[in-house]
């Protein structure tokens, strides 16, 4: 599943965790479907900071190689 999709079907969760004729085994059972979503959701997001950060440092070890010593002036 996507990292869009988790988030919708946690806004799902959450929408049927709201009603209040839920009885008590199907919120167990949608909380429990609820923090394993989250769980993923936070390491996948924990990735894609990695990567942004890479991608960051990256483009600054870039910028402080170029020293303009091409430039005509």
């Amino acid at each position: 599943m996507k990292f869009e999709e988790k988030l919708k079907r946690l806004e799902d969760i959450v929408q049927q965790m709201e009603n209040p004729k839920k009885e008590l085994g199907e919120l167990i059972t949608l909380f429990k479907e609820g923090i394993v979503l989250t769980k993923e959701c936070r390491t996948e997001l924990s990735g894609m900071e990695k990567e942004v950060k890479k991608v960051m440092e990256e483009v600054e070890n870039e910028a402080s190689k170029d020293d303009g010593s091409d430039l005509p002036f």
